[in-house]
Formats: structure tokens, C-alpha cells, sequence
């Protein structure tokens, strides 16, 4: 479980229902990194948002987050192939992704590894 990962898992397990969401991943990634350019990061924070605004994390109800249509769509389909192949690392998963979606970053930018990490903690409903 990578840093992303592991501020995803946290998040869930910290929910307070009347703090904002993003703001309780941004205190989560800060207990993980101490790189601004890490907590800063869209690409798995929007992955997250994603998952919860979808109604897919457990304990988070589905709301509008603010995700972004391309980091909710990526994780979408993320865990789809996630589930559909059991034991799949997160960078597996981002490959497998790949190689039907050329346009995609050569690097999976966290998504795959909050998606991997929420599946393997049991907190995707």
C-alpha cells in the first residue's frame, strides 16, 4: 500500500460526516508525506472523491465531492478490472488499464493505488 493508499484507507476509517471530505484527505495525505507537491496532488485525491461521490466507499455517503469527470472515471474503471482480477498489484491493474486507453499517462498517478488499497482494507461496498 503506497502513501495514496494508505491516506485513502485513513480517511475512511476517520470519517467525521461534519468535516468537508477533501479536507479530511488532505489531513490524512499530511500524515503520510511531507511532500507539498504530494499532498497537493489531484489525480488521487480525485480518485477518492470519485469512489465516494459513486457511493462505492464504505461509510461515505454518495454526494457531490468535486472529483472530476476524469480521475472518477478512472477509478471507476479501475476497480472494475480490480475486482474482475483478485490479487492484482496497483501498478498491474494501472497497466492492464492501459492498454485499452491510449491516451493515458504513462504513470498511473496514484488512482490505482487508492483504488487497490481501499479494495484490499474491505471498504469498497
Amino acid at each position: 500500500m503506497g502513501t495514496y493508499g494508505k491516506a485513502a484507507v485513513q480517511t475512511v476509517l476517520n470519517y467525521d460526516d461534519k468535516i468537508d471530505l477533501r479536507e479530511q484527505w488532505t489531513n490524512a495525505i499530511s500524515k503520510e508525506t511531507t511532500s507539498k507537491s504530494s499532498i497537493n496532488k489531484g489525480c488521487p485525491k480525485g480518485a477518492f472523491l470519485g469512489l465516494c461521490e459513486l457511493g462505492l466507499v464504505k461509510n461515505i455517503p454518495s454526494n457531490n465531492y468535486k472529483a472530476g469527470i476524469a480521475n472518477k472515471h478512472h477509478a471507476k474503471e479501475l476497480l472494475a478490472l480490480a475486482i474482475e482480477n483478485p490479487n492484482i498489484t496497483a501498478i498491474e491493474c494501472f497497466r492492464l488499464y492501459q492498454k485499452n486507453n491510449d491516451d493515458l499517462p504513462k504513470n498511473h498517478n496514484g488512482q490505482a493505488d487508492v483504488v487497490i488499497s481501499l479494495l484490499e482494507a474491505n471498504l469498497i461496498k
